[in-house]
């Protein structure tokens, strides 16, 4: 186990490789991992999909945002890995990951999750998961827990096995700036959301400034991604 709380696949032995697993596409000296992303909320899984495949190796070949479309999907593509919310309409995660055994029985399962709830955790690694990642984990810990599991690791985050909850990724926002990102979030311009808080748009302006600098975000799109996430880890959102 690594200080970032990942385990890591041993270390290349120098010994000739065994031939891809099925379903690996192998392109010249770059072997590509064929990945799957099913979660409820659409940033966070376009996030999700759009931080592996910026990489060579890593290629989505699937999306879901519920459970039974998850496994009907997952049946038809045989991705090499399922990275799988534990909480989607129409059939949780545990339940997906029970029954991708049977019908994908080659897909490596990643949980990646909002929630440190120990007891969910051990019973999607009964039902055949490989490993489980917060939703709050940086990308470079994304990439390589796909391809440490890809290549027959466990991936634990510790900061969830040890009961750890991760802190919010809005935390050190006023109650104001996160008034403001709340109603960017539900879809609102910065005019609609000066005029909701019956603030001047320059205002409005001034605190979205200060919420990138805070947050080390660089665009809307990855502001609404913190956002989706910061909901995703309250119960009831």
């Amino acid at each position: 186990m690594t200080s970032t709380g990942i385990a890591r696949p041993n270390e290349e032995t120098g010994v000739e490789a065994d031939p891809a697993p099925s379903g690996t596409e192998d392109l010249g000296n770059i072997t590509t991992i064929t990945v799957m992303v099913a979660d409820d909320h659409g940033l966070v899984r376009e996030g999700t999909a759009r931080i592996l495949e910026s990489q060579p190796d890593l290629r989505i070949v699937a999306q879901a945002s519920d459970g039974p479309e998850t496994l009907r999907i997952v049946a038809q593509a045989q991705p090499n890995v399922l990275i799988l919310d534990l909480h989607m309409p129409g059939m949780n995660g545990i339940d997906v990951a029970r029954a991708t055994a049977d019908v994908a029985p080659g897909t490596k399962i990643l949980v990646l999750t909002a929630f440190g709830d120990e007891e969910y955790l051990r019973a999607a690694m009964a039902a055949g998961a490989s490993g489980f990642l917060s939703k709050t984990a940086p990308g470079d810990e994304l990439i390589h827990a796909v391809r440490s599991i890809h290549a027959g690791s466990t991936v634990l985050d510790t900061s969830i096995a040890s009961g750890k909850q991760s802190k919010s990724p809005l935390s050190g926002l006023t109650e104001r700036e996160i008034e403001v990102v709340e109603l960017l979030a539900d879809g609102l311009s910065n005019k609609a959301i000066a005029s909701k808080l019956q603030l001047s748009r320059r205002t409005i302006e001034g605190h979205l400034s200060r919420v990138f600098a805070k947050t080390n975000t660089a665009s809307r799109t990855e502001l609404l991604h913190l956002a989706y996430q910061a909901r995703a880890a309250r119960p009831g959102q």
